[in-house]
């Protein structure tokens, strides 16, 4: 290793946990703070390819969690099935509308 690569590595080092020193000295708090009830909006992709029936149990399981319905997303993707798939999505989403 050459020694500019060495001394710029040595000074990215330094730079980063000074800078880090710096900041919790001048805010004077955590940098984690936890909030207990925020719960993150979720997004569920689900490629699908030829899955038949079992797209509509896959889908009735994000369903049933136990999650907030306005945080959680559901996206399913096709991959050009050639079965009947795509009608067994559709049939979910009526099912499951939220």
């Amino acid at each position: 290793m050459s020694t500019t690569v060495g001394l710029f590595i040595l000074i990215v080092i330094l730079n980063r946990y000074d800078f880090g020193v710096y900041l919790l000295i001048t805010r004077r708090r955590r940098h984690d703070d936890t909030v207990d009830d925020y719960e993150p909006s979720v997004t569920i992709v689900v490629p699908l390819f030829n899955e038949g029936p079992s797209i509509y149990n896959t889908i009735a399981s994000f369903a049933a969690l136990d999650y907030p319905k306005q945080k959680l997303r559901v996206i399913i993707v096709d991959d050009g099935s050639t079965d009947d798939s795509y009608e067994w999505a559709l049939e979910s989403a009526r099912a499951f509308p939220n």
